[in-house]
């Protein structure tokens, strides 16, 4: 839209939710509100949180899949801001489509998106007894492929919709807040910034997506962004993958004070792990989830953001 593709030759996105996130949609029908703590008013009032709304069939009513903007009288959703927003997606789409018709809009420019998986996601929701209900249903019509996420993003939201066929997206499984510094990450960024030193940029591709992809050992970390008082912190896991790696660990860091990582063991609920925590004090901490096997199939740790907010 803007024609910054000019002075850029490799644009990095890091679970960038192109085609948006259903925890927008969840914010504004059904609020942020923990205690005496209410977003809800702010995040309604905001252009941008509608703009983050899917642009794709996510809402299901009855059986059939429909736009949030092509839905009328959804619950404190405004339409027109809905409508609004879409169409500030079909503008970037249309200034694509016009750019690719630039010869050197394809030779010099290209996008690299880093893509986050093996999270529990949310991916559709349903219009039940007048309420809107997230939940980790794929809209009818989506290859099972593409039912992961980073936690916030669906796997399906964090490719460009003119990459669709292009298969240059890198996966990792890992938390939206903990994408740009996860350690393989890193290491692919530093590959493909110096493969982008040659004369041609043909071999920057990623992956393709296949069913041993998905398949890959991972873990699979839920959690929310906030802890209140009079709540513990509770960590939920799962190891995804046919091989045994033992349990679960946990390394707890506080950021914005002083203080030393703890490290904790999950206890396994049948496929499941949890753990729980009382007795952190106020503050943002990081959470690196990890498993001591050396097998060379170890699956990556797992990082990412909490808030304890105390009263």
């Amino acid at each position: 839209m803007l024609e910054g593709w000019r002075d850029c030759k490799v644009l990095f996105t890091f679970g960038t939710p192109y085609r948006g996130s259903v925890k927008a949609v969840n914010f504004i029908a059904n609020g942020y509100k923990k205690l005496f703590l209410d977003f809800t008013e702010v995040l309604r009032s905001l252009p941008s949180v509608y703009q983050l709304m899917p642009i794709y069939k996510v809402v299901r009513i009855r059986e059939e899949y429909h736009r949030i903007a092509e839905v009328d009288n959804l619950p404190n959703i405004v339409k027109a801001k809905a409508e609004n927003a879409l169409a500030f997606h079909r503008e970037i789409e249309a200034a694509v489509t016009a750019n690719q018709t630039n010869a050197d809009y394809g030779q010099s420019y290209k996008i690299i998106p880093i893509v986050g998986t093996q999270q529990p996601t949310m991916q559709s929701v349903n219009l039940e007894n007048g309420q809107l209900v997230v939940n980790s249903t794929l809209p009818k019509g989506i290859d099972p492929e593409l039912g992961s996420g980073d936690g916030t993003v669906p796997y399906l939201s964090a490719i460009p919709l003119e990459l669709s066929e292009e298969y240059r997206e890198t996966y990792i499984a890992e938390r939206h807040g903990s994408l740009q510094n996860n350690p393989r990450v890193l290491q692919e960024l530093r590959d493909r910034l110096k493969a982008t030193q040659k004369k041609s940029l043909s071999e920057i591709r990623g992956p393709e997506v296949s069913p041993a992809a998905a398949e890959r050992s991972a873990i699979s970390l839920g959690l929310d962004d906030l802890y209140l008082a009079d709540e513990p912190v509770r960590l939920s896991a799962r190891l995804i993958g046919n091989q045994l790696f033992g349990g679960l660990k946990a390394e707890i860091t506080p950021v914005n004070r002083d203080g030393k990582s703890v490290n904790l063991e999950f206890q396994q609920q049948d496929q499941d792990w949890e753990l729980l925590l009382d007795d952190l004090a106020a503050g943002l901490y990081r959470v690196r989830v990890y498993t001591d096997s050396a097998s060379s199939e170890t699956p990556s740790p797992v990082q990412d953001l909490f808030e304890v907010c105390k009263g």
